[in-house]
């Protein structure tokens, strides 16, 4: 059973305060939702108001993402590199970052490799969404409008959405 990690929202925000904020993320490297969320995680542990465990994880998670928005970046723009399969090809690449593997295996109570750790799934989820907007790819889809999806074995993620680059 995955671990419940998010409450969805839904609420207004004045216009200019949302500009603002989208700017911000894009001089970021961000999307702004994202990005939003990104900012709002930071109050809410700076607020004081988490519980000491709570704010551990949402630091180590805020963490993990930071470091896997900065390698996707960092293969795309500066080493030029691109796949379909981008999601996995990050995560090979994080997977060989001691930092980031230490972190993450910690973060998950387990090695990077082994199945079934709680909260793994849903971690990888935001990770691959976070490697992907970090490029501003777009899912790959078959004719019928349905994202392509990858299972594989062996690897820290059991499966992804193949990734195209979007439109800038």
């Amino acid at each position: 059973m995955t671990e419940e990690l998010t409450t969805k929202l839904s609420f207004r925000v004045n216009t200019a305060v949302f500009d603002a904020l989208s700017k911000c993320a894009e001089d970021n490297g961000y999307e702004p939702m994202a990005y939003i969320q990104k900012v709002l995680s930071k109050h809410a542990v700076e607020s004081g108001n988490m519980s000491p465990d709570a704010e551990t994880k949402v630091r180590a998670y805020d963490e993990l993402f930071e470091l896997a928005v900065e390698k996707s970046r960092a293969l795309y723009k500066q080493q030029g590199l691109f796949d379909k399969d981008w999601n996995l090809t990050v995560f090979r690449h994080l997977m060989g970052d001691a930092i980031f593997r230490s972190k993450y295996e910690k973060t998950i109570g387990g090695d990077a490799y082994a199945s079934g750790l709680p909260g793994k799934t849903p971690l990888n989820m935001y990770l691959c969404w976070y490697i992907k907007n970090a490029v501003n790819a777009v899912p790959e889809t078959t004719p019928d409008g349905k994202p392509v999806r990858v299972q594989v074995k062996n690897e820290p993620i059991q499966s992804y959405t193949r990734l195209l680059i979007g439109s800038a």
